[in-house]
């Protein structure tokens, strides 16, 4: 796993980063994603059953993450545990079936959560998770929040733009529970 680390902080090289300011964007090649060997030792060695995409340990952490987690971003800069990208079905067969019990959506790449050029990202995630897994996001219900609509219409919103796709309403403590599995 150190290797892992040593290797990300290289393709990350040094950047200074502004509290505030948002990460800069480090452009990687699909060669220098995590590989499955790599991964494989990051869940031997980090025990949690918990996957944060689109996040890492440069960011600030989330009040409602829980401790040891693994961190999955592009971004090398995030400094996460596993680099690769989230909407890459290839990439994300790198990773157990059926292995996590709750993984975080912490940020989400455009166009928007329920736009069907994401909805790779949803396959992928259910296919990580465990039989009653769950996939939660506290930046999705924000993003809804910001175009105030109602539970009804939002639940509209999302089956008409992700097609035959179920998500879930339920919000609790402003984290939204995506799908259970």
């Amino acid at each position: 796993m150190e290797r892992e680390k040593q290797r990300i902080r290289k393709l990350a090289g040094f950047h200074a980063l502004v509290p505030g300011n948002r990460l800069p964007i480090v452009k990687i090649n699909p060669h220098d994603w995590s590989t499955q060997e790599a991964i494989q030792s990051i869940l031997q060695t980090i025990k949690s059953r918990i996957l944060v995409l689109c996040h890492g340990h440069t960011y600030a952490k989330k009040p409602y993450i829980p401790k040891d987690v693994i961190y999955l971003d592009i971004n090398p800069i995030a400094r996460p545990d596993v680099i690769g990208d989230i909407r890459h079905t290839g990439f994300m067969a790198r990773f157990p079936e059926n292995y996590f019990d709750e993984v975080y959506l912490t940020y989400l790449p455009p166009p928007g959560p329920f736009h069907k050029r994401n909805l790779n990202i949803y396959y992928g995630v259910q296919r990580l998770l465990r039989p009653g897994g769950r996939l939660k996001s506290l930046y999705i219900y924000q993003m809804l929040a910001r175009n105030p609509i109602t539970t009804k219409d939002m639940i509209e919103k999302i089956i008409k733009e992700s097609t035959k796709e179920i998500f879930s309403d339920a919000v609790v403590s402003g984290v939204m529970t995506i799908f259970v599995k």
